[in-house]
């Protein structure tokens, strides 16, 4: 099943909620007089709807609850109109569901688990998924699980952006402001780029202020820029927090309340995974050579180090998995350490990591960290 890391109390709360906005919930019962059905049945119905979407197969609601309704007295298409509020939240529910399904199916594909995820990313797309079809535009264009062909990446961009993926429309809105895949259209770029705004999606508002910071719509757009990936951070988006980090370590931005590497712990702990890999090789160096700046001893710098490469690589890092199978360093007060033996010791909670383990200031390496 594909909620099956769920523990039992969370995995019964959300059938509840799905449960309670479909008509066999007590209040679709009562409402639309409904005999009614055993909750197991519900179950597996609910079980069989969450598989479903995590392969990329929606259902209409006629589909998913035609058959039962008509079982439990209910003639679901003469009574349709009474029927439309469920069917709001039904299609609500299930492309929230869906689009969890696209995002594991994505992370799959950047982790070379291509046969794992493009099915599922297809199959979504071909459903009219405005996510899944952005992330099809990105397999045709690079040939990535599947034959490279800049026609039907540009097709699925477009079809994304007309579904209201808000990263396709400022992926498609910056491509023909500049014309990288195709004729220059400066006019229809702006106003699809406007439109991606007012969706307020964290990850689009990092994507248009990555794009402003980096020059790509003009001059003087960098304090522009920085204005949106300080809201799409806040929004909870790690890519702009790392990218604020960096901006922020060159001097180009104002730091405001965050220091860089205040902002770089911001998004690891948001899930960047290049933060994660940043940070713990930071923290590597530091364990090494003490430098000014950090208040931890070098076992506790190097118990935050193996904190975040050991969630890097859960998270498909290769390097940082490396690093933490097999590195082996001297640290500045003279021991010796194996990084996979300060994992195990973090991991069993026997070392003390603060929540903001400089205190004292930024770090000297933090720069160059960031710039790998």
């Amino acid at each position: 099943m594909a909620e099956a890391g769920m523990t039992r109390s969370a995995g019964d709360d959300a059938f509840a909620r799905w449960l309670a906005q479909t008509p066999f919930g007590s209040e679709g019962v009562r409402a639309l007089g409904l005999k009614p059905l055993p909750q197991e049945r519900l179950r597996r119905l609910y079980g069989r709807e969450l598989d479903r979407l995590a392969k990329g197969e929606p259902a209409g609601f006629g589909e998913v609850f035609g058959a039962l309704l008509l079982e439990a007295g209910c003639d679901w298409k003469a009574r349709r109109r009474e029927l439309e509020p469920f069917e709001r939240h039904f299609a609500a529910l299930s492309r929230q569901y869906l689009e969890r399904g696209v995002a594991r199916a994505w992370q799959a594909v950047l982790e070379g688990r291509f046969e794992e995820g493009v099915p599922v990313l297809l199959r979504a797309a071909r459903a009219g998924s405005g996510l899944a079809l952005f992330y099809a535009s990105r397999l045709f264009r690079h040939g990535a699980g599947v034959a490279k062909d800049e026609a039907r990446a540009m097709e699925a961009l477009e079809g994304a952006a007309d579904a209201g993926c808000a990263r396709a429309l400022v992926e498609l809105g910056l491509a023909l402001m500049d014309g990288r895949w195709g004729a220059r259209d400066p006019e229809r770029g702006r106003r699809l780029l406007k439109q991606a705004v007012a969706l307020e999606d964290a990850a689009t508002l990092a994507d248009l202020g990555r794009a402003l910071t980096q020059g790509l719509l003009g001059a003087g757009s960098l304090k522009k820029g920085a204005d949106f990936l300080q809201r799409a951070s806040r929004a909870g988006s790690g890519q702009a927090s790392y990218d604020l980090g960096l901006l922020a370590a060159q001097g180009l931005v104002e730091q405001g309340a965050a220091t860089p590497l205040e902002l770089l712990q911001l998004s690891a702990r948001q899930g960047h995974v290049k933060a994660m890999h940043d940070l713990g090789m930071l923290f590597l160096r530091l364990a090494r050579t003490g430098e000014e700046g950090c208040d931890l001893s070098a076992q506790e710098c190097l118990a935050v180090a193996a904190r975040w490469l050991a969630e890097a690589a859960r998270r498909g890092d290769a390097e940082a998995a490396g690093l933490v199978e097999n590195l082996t360093l001297r640290l500045s007060d003279g021991s010796v350490a194996r990084l996979a033996d300060a994992g195990n010791s973090y991991l069993l909670g026997d070392s003390p990591l603060p929540a903001n383990p400089c205190r004292s200031g930024t770090p000297k390496p933090l720069r160059r960290t960031c710039h790998g």
